[in-house]
């Protein structure tokens, strides 16, 4: 997925008058993995100048 059909799924959702879902917006990004059925809170970081979501950040920082 590219962050155009990101943005277009998200501003198709934005501007669906007939199911207007304001709880998805002040919710948590979240990924999910389809194998385990994991779920992680992402946060958007920026790394080596690229735009990124990401979780387990104590990892990246070395905070582990």
């Amino acid at each position: 997925m590219t962050w155009l059909e990101l943005y277009n799924l998200l501003h198709k959702k934005a501007n669906d008058i007939n199911n207007l879902d304001s709880a998805i917006w002040s919710s948590p990004v979240v990924s999910h993995d389809a194998k385990t059925g994991e779920e992680k809170v992402l946060t958007n970081i920026n790394i080596d100048g690229k735009i990124v979501l990401a979780y387990n950040l104590d990892a990246f920082y070395g905070d582990e």
